[in-house]
């Protein structure tokens, strides 16, 4: 006697799910996205990799993080800004090895950066 009460709420509950219409009037999207890095933001000017750097107005694909054969990562411009103002070697600004770019996840529009002169003279 106690299955019969359960099989009828059951058969109640399917109809009422069968019978249940409803009308989407309006939705909003929402969409998150993250830059696949270890880390959360720039070694250099410790800004969000989803957020941009110093030079850039608004993030995304004109900003992107660049990785270095050591695996640090920091903003394209940060890096470059960074290279450019080395007198002597170009090194990674957190562990002081000799920096080249990661050649897997360079984008292709990374820049190139000239050697120091004092290290193209020898």
């Amino acid at each position: 006697a106690a299955e019969l009460p359960r099989a009828s709420a059951a058969r109640a509950a399917r109809a009422a799910e069968e019978n249940m219409k409803v009308k989407v009037k309006r939705w909003h999207g929402v969409a998150v996205w993250r830059w696949n890095t270890n880390d959360e933001c720039c070694g250099i000017c410790r800004n969000p990799f989803e957020a941009c750097c110093p030079d850039c107005k608004v993030p995304g694909d004109d900003c992107p993080p660049v990785w270095g054969s050591c695996n640090h990562a920091f903003h394209m411009h940060c890096i470059v800004k960074w290279l450019q103002a080395q007198q002597t070697r170009q090194m990674c600004p957190m562990c002081r090895r000799e920096w080249q770019f990661r050649q897997d996840e360079a984008p292709a529009e990374c820049p190139t950066v000239p050697a120091p002169a004092a290290a193209s003279a020898r």
